[in-house]
Formats: structure tokens, sequence, C-alpha cells
């Protein structure tokens, strides 16, 4: 409702409604496509069904990568150029250094660096954006249900002192899907006892931006941009 009012023209389609999101653009006499938002990963093995997928899009697999990129080429096909939404607001992307509370410790900067590590070398498999580490073991993967999700199966299992760590995968296209944090991650962390945040500099974004970050600070939550590889 709130992005329909921002709108000079709107039309809402379904996830998987590809060519009357093709139709609309031309309709409107759009160039240009910014994705913005998230897409749960878990709801698009519902309401996808891998057999037209397959067909539709030429896919090779249902991962979200495979998913994204034959969207993104399908729309691009018919002479629209997909762009990232950080082309338009660079300075929404996550700085390199502390974002509020400590500076980190080599110890936390270690498994930081594992963590991100992780996550970029397991790019083949259906792993997700966010780790959690403790003394450079991985104590939970984030899967195609989300980090949010992560995060709950970790209630109550005794990781304090384990950080949350996020990141871009290799091959990530970052025109969609950026990682990201907002207030709900926060919360998370805090019922498992974590609080700590490293995520990717200059290639995620903190929902909220400001508002995130002073509510961490109040939370006593930290949280630090850092740089992959």
């Amino acid at each position: 409702r709130r992005v329909k009012s921002l709108c000079r023209r709107f039309r809402e389609i379904k996830f998987y409604e590809i060519e009357r999101g093709i139709e609309g653009l031309r309709e409107f006499g759009n160039r240009d496509v910014i994705f913005v938002g998230g897409v749960r990963k878990s709801l698009m093995l519902d309401i996808l069904r891998p057999d037209v997928m397959i067909k539709v899009l030429s896919l090779k697999s249902t991962t979200d990568e495979d998913i994204f990129s034959s969207i993104i080429k399908r729309i691009e096909s018919e002479g629209f150029s997909v762009l990232s939404f950080t082309r338009f607001y660079e300075e929404g992307l996550v700085r390199e250094g502390v974002i509020c509370g400590e500076t980190p410790d080599e110890r936390l900067i270690s498994d930081a660096d594992y963590g991100m590590r992780f996550i970029k070398h397991n790019t083949d498999f259906s792993t997700g954006q966010s780790v959690v580490v403790k003394d450079k073991n991985i104590l939970a993967v984030e899967t195609v249900f989300g980090t949010d999700e992560m995060l709950r199966c970790l209630c109550g299992k005794g990781v304090k002192g384990a950080i949350l760590v996020k990141a871009s995968k290799h091959s990530q296209d970052l025109r969609v899907d950026l990682p990201s944090i907002g207030k709900r991650t926060v919360d998370l962390i805090l019922k498992c006892h974590i609080r700590w945040i490293f995520i990717e500099a200059e290639r995620s974004i903190i929902i909220g931006d400001s508002e995130t970050i002073e509510y961490a600070r109040k939370k006593g939550v930290n949280i630090c941009g850092r740089r992959s590889g």
C-alpha cells in the first residue's frame, strides 16, 4: 500500500508472473528496471512449480541464484536494462569499519573473516548469505528458509560469544537480493545471546539505516562493516 502511494503508475504481479510484468513495463514505457526488497526463498519453493520454471526460463536448476539470473536475462532479452538500486543510492551501502558499538578484537575479526570465507567458498551449494561463528566453528548456516529462521533455530542452544556474519555469495548478481540486516535481525540475535554482527562492506545494506543503527546501539548490539577477502 505504501509503495503504491509513491508511484505514478502501479501494477501488482506475482513473483512468477514474469510475462505479465514485461507487458506492464512495455505499457508504462519503462526501459530501466530496478529490483527493491527481499524475496523469501522458501516461498519461491512453494509458489514456483519447478517443471514450469525450468520450461519458461530454461533453468538448469531451481536454486535462487539460477532463478534470479534467468529472470534478469528474460527481462533484458526484451530490451530492458536491469540496474542495481545502489546506482541511485550508493550511500546506502554498508561502509567499512565500526558502524555502532565497540571495536572488535582480533578473535572476533578472525571469526568474521572465517565466516565470510565460508560464505564465499560455498557458492556451488544452496546455502545462504549468513552464518553464525564462534572460535572458527560454524554453528549455523542459512538455508533456503532465510536468516531469521536460522537464528530462531539457535535460540536456547548456548551460543553466547558467537557472531553473526552476512556477506554476498561469490558469484552473486548484486542487482538483486543484496545481503541485509534490520531491526528484526537485532531482536533475533539478542534472543540467541549474540551481540556482534559483521556485514560485508560495500556489498550489503542496513534496512532502515540510521534508525536500525540507533536501535542496535540502544540494545547493546555491535555492528561492523568488513571487507571480504
